[in-house]
């Protein structure tokens, strides 16, 4: 089964305008290391990350992207780019503050018996 031409299908024109503006955005760059949001994996390597995420997270100052081979950087994306781009996450990072709980503090969660817990 052959697929119908987008501007047959819109002879307007827009179909095929939309379908150019996803393929630069998602086109463009490539993870060349894990990225994390948080705890999450966002991108692996050679994943395609949006220009959107790109500019708003800083990956290219960072170094966490590579330009997809043919693909034209945008000169703007460096200029619009946080300024405090996230540094990648090292398997001998510490801790994230917050996700763990001092069970010494007062108001803690109370300590786990180890006796209940089996």
């Amino acid at each position: 089964m052959t697929m119908p031409d987008p501007d047959e299908l819109d002879p307007s024109g827009e179909l095929s305008a939309q379908i150019a503006a996803q393929q630069r955005e998602y086109g463009t760059y490539v993870a060349n290391q894990p990225i994390p949001a948080g705890n999450v994996l966002a991108y692996n390597v050679g994943h395609q990350v949006p220009i959107s995420n790109v500019v708003r997270h800083g990956y290219f100052l960072a170094g966490l992207v590579d330009l997809v081979e043919g693909a034209e950087h945008d000169p703007e994306v460096a200029a619009r780019q946080v300024p405090h781009a996230p540094e990648p996450a090292s398997p001998s990072a510490e801790p994230v503050p917050g996700l763990t709980v001092d069970r010494a503090e007062p108001g803690g969660a109370p300590p786990i018996d180890e006796e209940e817990r089996i």
